[in-house]
């Protein structure tokens, strides 16, 4: 929809500013083990919501801080090739969102991957461009 100068319509869209990632993100459901003895004395499970190769975002029951350095292992879902291969990322948190929309008391946590070694790249790659292409195949 564009107003009488042109210019488009923001209302119903995504600002620009609202999306800045350089790298596509699909969502993903699938739990990954948080493991960084500095910050908590035991590993434990969060739930992977969405990734791009530049981060990912993750619902937990522990609440982060912005700039916490983390490691996290998971077993990528599906049917594709690349389903259930392992990857280890690591990663700080750069959003935290004290109220997860789910209501359960989990927190929302955005990441920036800090490294990724090449075959966790490579996994992750087509990992993401599986989801991609069954995204615009689905009804």
């Amino acid at each position: 929809m564009s107003d009488r100068t042109g210019s488009r319509s923001m209302q119903g869209a995504l600002a620009p500013a609202d999306e800045q990632r350089a790298n596509p993100r699909v969502p993903v459901c699938t739990p990954a083990l948080v493991d960084q003895p500095s910050l908590w004395p035991e590993p434990f499970d969060v739930v992977m919501e969405n990734v791009s190769l530049g981060g990912a975002y993750f619902a937990s029951r522990y609440l982060f801080s912005q700039y916490d350095f983390f490691h996290c292992r998971l077993v990528l879902p599906g049917s594709g090739p690349v389903a259930g291969n392992e990857l280890r990322l690591s990663a700080v948190v750069v959003r935290v969102e004290e109220q997860h929309g789910t209501g359960d008391g989990r927190c929302g946590v955005g990441t920036f991957f800090v490294a990724l070694d090449q075959r966790d790249e490579e996994i992750l790659r087509g990992f993401i461009r599986e989801q991609s292409v069954s995204q615009t195949s689905s009804p």
